[in-house]
This record gives structure tokens, C-alpha cells and sequence, in this order.
């Protein structure tokens, strides 16, 4: 064990992953949610997935599409976080 249980107990985390294709992010996402428990994370239920990332963003990290869509969604999960965190 290099992470120790305690370092990360009960606290929360908000997965995040990009792609560059439709679904390889969110696979990975997805098997990320137990790891992430069984060292004692609390997950938030709202995860954020950027599918063909470089459609989305461009090199310096703008969003190339609907900015306000995008802020939207990945509100969700940060106030997520944020209400686990306080």
C-alpha cells in the first residue's frame, strides 16, 4: 500500500477525464470511481467527461464550442464537491 487510508479518508473527489475519441475517457472514469472508494475517497455522484477533447478545447486550454454549455456542466460537479467539502 503507497497511499495510506487515512491520507485520503473522507475526502471528497470529483472525477474528471477527456478523450480523444467518444467513450475512452469515460471508461476510464467509470473504473476509476471504485479505486478511488476503496482508499477511502467519497466520490461525488456527478462526474465530468470531455469527449474528442481536442473539438472542444483548443491548444492553450479555451473552449472552442458553447462555453456556456460546457461551464454548466462542469458546474454540476464542482458544486458537488464544493458541498462535500465544507
Amino acid at each position: 500500500n503507497h497511499i495510506g487510508s487515512s491520507v485520503m479518508s473522507y475526502k471528497p473527489s470529483l472525477i474528471c477525464s477527456y478523450s480523444a475519441g467518444q467513450w475512452g475517457g469515460a471508461r476510464a472514469a467509470v473504473l476509476l470511481r471504485p479505486a478511488l472508494s476503496e482508499m477511502g475517497c467519497i466520490p461525488v455522484s456527478a462526474m465530468i467527461h470531455v469527449p474528442k477533447a481536442a473539438e472542444v478545447f483548443d491548444e492553450a486550454g479555451k473552449c472552442l464550442e458553447d462555453h456556456d454549455e460546457w461551464a454548466g456542466y462542469f458546474d454540476r460537479g464542482v458544486s458537488q464537491l464544493e458541498w462535500w467539502g465544507v
